[in-house]
């Protein structure tokens, strides 16, 4: 979601995919690139979900004036869990070991968008992958990180699938 900066699009994309729980990744709280809001609880609250966040790092002055200009409140950078009621890659080795799977959880197209700031050529590729463990999944899918006139929300699509135990 790009930090989420686009709070009501982001949300208007992710209700019209019909998930029941939403992993949203790059989600700020607090952080000045983000107007220092809590976006994770900003889309929680448009279709009036539940959320739960987990902080990836905590910006302490590094990252330019984009991270760190205004006062930081908290400056959390990571992911949130919200919820309204191909071939493995050698670095899986070790998460197989532990149980989890992914064959049926990922669809094996690109996962990521054109970011503005990369050169036009650049490449997509499968960044984003679901896991399971101890559970079932399929019927995964990529929903288009993008609002109806073609901008992008993020440079990274919304990765899904159906899980059950």
């Amino acid at each position: 979601m790009e930090r989420c900066k686009q709070v009501a699009q982001s949300a208007d994309v992710t209700a019209g995919a019909g998930a029941e729980v939403v992993l949203a990744t790059e989600t700020d709280r607090g952080m000045a690139r983000s107007g220092q809001r809590d976006t994770p609880g900003d889309l929680a609250s448009c279709p009036g979900w539940r959320h739960a966040f987990g902080d990836e790092f905590v910006e302490l002055g590094l990252g330019g004036d984009l991270n760190t200009k205004g006062i930081l409140q908290a400056g959390l950078a990571g992911s949130a869990v919200l919820d309204g009621a191909a071939e493995p890659e050698p670095s899986f080795a070790h998460i197989a070991e532990e149980g989890f799977d992914w064959r049926q959880t990922n669809t094996g197209v690109h996962t990521t968008r054109p970011h503005p700031e990369d050169p036009p050529d650049s490449p997509l590729t499968m960044l984003d992958w679901l896991l399971v463990r101890n559970e079932c999944a399929d019927r995964p899918f990529v929903v288009p990180a993008c609002v109806a006139n073609g901008e992008n929300l993020s440079d990274h699509e919304m990765v899904g699938t159906t899980v059950w135990p």
